[in-house]
């Protein structure tokens, strides 16, 4: 039999959809899933726009100051793979939702903070929530669409970094100089947990399993044995 004639095959196998989990549905993925990535750096990168103030406010020095930021890069550099490995086996769209909600409550548990300690354990948090979620976001973006999008999917959602860096400082600025420090990192925490509310009522696991069925039949993937995880994760992608 023909590769196309297998495709063909394998399309007409699977379970009837529904209307939205199709193209329309994939960008929806993409949309939600790149403005997470926004969310990410923005909670990364807000510290840096009221470093001044908490300079001040706290008597902190240039060594206190570098640990708050660099803590969430270490943590990145140490979890991004163990944690990446786990989501592959627990399920990506779990993993995000939790991942986001982490950092976004660890944001809010900065503008809260009465300390140095109480600043540190939150950072410490937000590294921990955004350790995999790159890794984990584009896995679960390029799994939803064809081979000849990829490329550019992927230029595009790490181009979300660079974008959420510039609207964390941003506007975590603007909020600090208007309305203190603590309101900046609740600003940037407020709009995490919306967009985890969004993503949790409209993404999920079954859904995202049958487009990416459905994406692999239309590449000319035959499925085999093996191929997706009970997670529902393509193990390939």
């Amino acid at each position: 039999m023909s590769r196309p004639r297998l495709a063909l095959a394998a399309e007409s196998a699977l379970p009837t959809l529904p209307a939205a989990a199709g193209p329309r549905y994939a960008w929806l993925v993409f949309a939600l899933t790149f403005a997470l990535l926004l969310s990410d750096y923005m909670s990364r990168q807000v510290l840096n726009a009221v470093f001044p103030l908490l300079k001040a406010e706290w008597q902190l020095g240039d060594t206190e100051l570098g640990a708050l930021g660099g803590v969430v890069a270490l943590m990145v550099g140490v979890l991004a793979i163990p944690l990446s490995l786990l989501a592959d086996r627990w399920g990506r769209v779990r993993s995000l939702i939790l991942m986001a909600a982490l950092w976004s409550l660890a944001t809010l548990g900065c503008a809260v903070a009465d300390s140095f300690g109480q600043m540190f354990l939150a950072r410490l948090c937000v590294g921990i929530g955004e350790a995999a979620y790159g890794s984990v976001g584009i896995a679960v973006v390029v799994s939803v669409f064809p081979r000849h999008l990829r490329a550019s999917l992927s230029a595009a959602f790490i181009a979300g970094g660079a974008f959420g860096s510039v609207l964390g400082m941003g506007l975590g600025g603007i909020l600090a100089a208007h309305f203190g420090w603590r309101l900046a990192f609740a600003g940037i925490a407020g709009f995490g947990l919306v967009l985890v509310a969004f993503y949790y009522l409209t993404i999920s696991e079954h859904r995202l399993r049958g487009l990416q069925q459905r994406v692999g039949a239309a590449n000319g993937d035959a499925p085999r044995p093996g191929k997706w995880s009970r997670a529902g994760s393509c193990a390939s992608c």
